[in-house]
This record gives structure tokens, C-alpha cells and sequence, in this order.
């Protein structure tokens, strides 16, 4: 997945917004990491709302036993992201 903003100087520290794949929705992803146990959020951008959403990354979350909560998250999505896909029947490179 591609980040929003290009510019890395443009990039928050303890946010990331991520544009989803092609075929599939925010609110699918959304969805599915919800169901796992992590809360993300939607975009904010009304022209692209739809197709990013935002995964937040501060404090202990990232530093705390050894990285294991940013591990965790990653998975989450991961597999969230292939559930969306299949359940789309959406033909994308993860």
C-alpha cells in the first residue's frame, strides 16, 4: 500500500494514512481489523475519503515490549487486507 502524503516531509510522526488496494474500501479493511481487536480510522479527505484510512503510532504502542503492539497491528491489517480482497474477488499484489 502507498502512503497519502508523498512528500515525506509531509508525513506525521505518529500517524500514517494508507491508501487502500484498488477494488476494495476503506470501510472493508476498516472492518476487518475491528473484528480482530484494532481501531483505525477513516480518512478525512472528502474527495478520497473512501479509498485511505489512518493507523496511529505513538508512545508505548511503538516502543513498548520490544515493538510487540506494532507487530500485532501489522498482522492485523495484513490479514484484514486479504479478507477484504477475497471477499471482493479483487486481483491485487499485496
Amino acid at each position: 500500500m502507498e502512503q497519502v502524503a508523498f512528500e515525506p516531509a509531509g508525513r506525521a510522526h505518529g500517524m500514517t494514512a494508507l491508501y487502500v488496494p484498488e477494488g476494495i474500501s476503506a470501510a472493508d479493511i476498516l472492518g476487518g481489523v475491528a473484528r480482530r481487536g484494532v481501531v483505525m480510522a477513516g480518512g478525512l479527505v472528502k474527495e478520497v475519503k473512501d479509498r485511505y484510512f489512518r493507523v496511529g503510532h505513538m508512545g508505548w504502542s511503538v516502543v513498548g515490549d520490544g515493538g510487540r503492539d506494532v507487530s500485532f497491528v501489522v498482522g492485523v491489517l495484513e490479514e484484514a487486507v486479504k479478507e477484504a480482497v477475497a471477499k471482493k474477488g479483487v486481483t491485487t499484489r499485496l
